[in-house]
């Protein structure tokens, strides 16, 4: 019986022998230990195979175990070689000796086959042109793979496949599979992978190696690499993506992205994106390090920019634009129609203005830029309400920003001659300036002027705006005057 140890001392096989039989295997290259037992002794020999090498064991390699200087391998447990100790010559034993030859040996120029399982180059490997009329294998391949059905390399490729319904390789591989249904690789991937159906990559790719998958329906890797993954459905990369992923349907990248996402429904990294996202759905990222384009954008943190129609982040360095901004914390300006800053501008305003006697107003958003809100009323016009809203900005000064210089334009509702204006018939848009300060923690003062336009949605002339100020014709049915606020406010 034969015993056969890889150079870690994992068991490789144990076979019986039939004596006055010669035996072949094929191993992979490597260094390897083979036991004997002869006549209930063990024996020891030691022998190197070399890849494409044939290494022959012959009888006087085998030394009784007990000479060897390092003592026995026992429990599958790697020993150090040292030099053998010379001992009397062994017996000639009954069985002769095996002979390893390495893996990969012995490659064929040539493989056709008609019916699967037959052939030699499921055994060998190919160098040259394969060639199966169903589905064919091949141990390795440096060369080209065609198939009617099924193209399968069990170890590295290094060349090409052309199969009707799949490919496949167990190992590595360098070069192109094409393939209806779908083309697989176990190992890494320095090439093109190309299908109607789903493209999938096992491995990790090495640095500096490029791999493209090109699919209808989808694409899988699973580890990182640098490369670009184009499909009509899905892209998914599990690990790190240094390139580009673009989908009619949703991309995911598991780890990092430095480059490019494009899709029609979704983007999602769940890392680090160093570069851009793109969509007509949504963009969404762990750390941000560059821009996201969508309707709904969000990231946990970073720098760059997010523009869409509601974007939310974390901390922020940079600019959000879009209707809706929400931020934990925001460094830099956030333009749209309602922001939500932790560290932004919050103010609630209470005092008067000449359209509206009694007046309150919200101001909120980052730190330059911010949304006003307004609710007033007049009653000496019947009690009726003016709501408006509008866009500003604010500029802190002083000590510690308690000073500050407001300017917005709001828009509202008009009320004439105690009868409430409806925003259908006409509005009331201000250019309003406020100086102010705090006095005593969050609450200050606010004072200013305005200028008021009265513009109706229809050729009836609503007349002047109430105020305490006669107005100016502006032209047509259009009326202007000027005016002012004061009042206090509260700071938060």
């Amino acid at each position: 019986e034969l015993w056969i140890r890889r150079g870690d001392g994992s068991l490789l096989i144990a076979v019986d022998k039939v004596a006055g039989k010669p035996m072949r295997l094929s191993v992979p290259a490597d260094t390897y230990r083979v036991r004997l037992a002869r006549s209930g002794d063990p024996w020891m020999a030691q022998v190197s195979v070399e890849e494409g090498a044939v290494a022959p064991l012959r009888a006087e390699a085998f030394l009784p175990l007990e000479q060897l200087a390092d003592g026995r391998a026992r429990g599958g447990r790697a020993v150090d070689p040292v030099p053998v100790v010379e001992g009397p010559e062994p017996p000639p034993p009954s069985p002769p000796p095996p002979t390893i030859v390495a893996e990969h040996s012995q490659p064929i120029p040539a493989a056709f086959q008609v019916w699967p399982g037959a052939g030699a180059s499921q055994h060998k490997p190919v160098h040259g042109i394969a060639a199966y009329l169903f589905h064919g294998v091949a141990h390795a391949l440096h060369g080209s793979q065609m198939s009617l059905w099924g193209a399968r390399v069990r170890t590295d490729l290094k060349g090409s496949q052309l199969a009707m319904a799949f490919t496949s390789v167990g190992g590595d591989a360098e070069g192109f599979q094409g393939a209806f249904l779908f083309n697989h690789v176990r190992g890494a991937l320095t090439g093109v992978q190309s299908t109607a159906g789903v493209n999938v990559i096992g491995g990790a790719s090495p640095n500096g190696v490029f791999a493209t998958q090109l699919a209808l329906v989808g694409n899988v890797a699973q580890g990182g690499r640098r490369g670009a993954q184009l499909s009509a459905a899905f892209n998914v990369n599990g690990r790190h993506l240094a390139g580009v992923q673009a989908a009619a349907g949703i991309n995911l990248v598991g780890g990092d992205l430095q480059g490019l996402q494009m899709s029609a429904l979704g983007n999602i990294t769940r890392g680090k994106v160093t570069g851009v996202q793109l969509s007509t759905g949504f963009n969404g990222s762990g750390a941000l390090a560059g821009a996201q384009i969508a309707p709904i954008n969000v990231a946990a943190d970073g720098a760059g920019a997010q523009v869409g129609v509601v974007n939310v982040a974390g901390r922020l360095t940079g600019t959000q634009v879009g209707l809706i901004n929400v931020s934990r914390a925001l460094h830099g300006e956030a333009i749209g129609l309602l922001t939500f800053a932790g560290n932004g501008y919050h103010a609630v305003e209470i005092g008067f203005d000449d359209i509206a006697p009694i007046s309150t107003g919200l101001k909120f958003g980052g730190r330059h830029v911010y949304t006003a809100l307004l609710i007033g009323g007049d009653p000496t016009q019947g009690g009726a309400l003016t709501l408006g809203a509008g866009l500003g900005g604010h500029v802190p000064f002083g000590k510690d920003g308690d000073g500050f210089f407001d300017v917005d334009v709001v828009a509202r509702n008009l009320e004439t001659s105690g009868t409430a204006v409806t925003f259908t018939e006409g509005l009331v848009v201000s250019l309003r300036t406020t100086f102010g300060g705090r006095i005593a923690g969050p609450f200050g003062l606010y004072i200013g002027p305005a200028f008021h336009a009265v513009l109706p949605f229809s050729g009836k002339d609503l007349g002047e705006a109430p105020s305490v100020v006669p107005g100016f014709a502006l032209g047509g049915n259009r009326w202007g005057h000027v005016g002012g606020q004061a009042g206090m406010r509260f700071s938060f």
